[in-house]
């Protein structure tokens, strides 16, 4: 999974540049998130490719990785995610506590 990381205003930005399918293999980035968290980075933000399809492996993914990064005082936004993922997200209920923005420089008001 080709995955770049950077900082943007007081978050940590994890873009995924392949596309996320029902069966990619997620572990690389749950591997960086956590390393990320480890490391005092509690404010990330996610962005995929337009293209990305959300599978329920990705939502628990989402899930888990908001659950262990509020725990540490933290947050995650999603960055422009398509239709798909929005639709999924909201039809779940998980709009609530995951933060969804246009651009990364929305990310400056937080």
């Amino acid at each position: 999974m080709d995955i770049e990381s950077y900082p943007k205003f007081s978050y940590q930005v994890i873009s995924v540049l392949d596309d996320v399918r029902t069966d990619t293999e997620i572990d690389e980035l749950k591997r960086i998130i956590e390393e990320k968290v480890e490391r005092g980075m509690v404010n990330l933000a996610l962005s995929f490719q337009p293209t990305c399809f959300p599978s329920s492996r990705f939502i628990a993914f989402l899930i888990s990785s908001h659950r262990m990064i509020a725990g540490k005082g933290g947050s995650l936004t999603v960055i422009q995610p398509n239709k798909e993922i929005v639709y999924i997200l909201a039809t779940a209920g998980l709009l609530t506590f995951l933060r969804i923005i246009a651009s990364e420089d929305e990310l400056a008001a937080s």
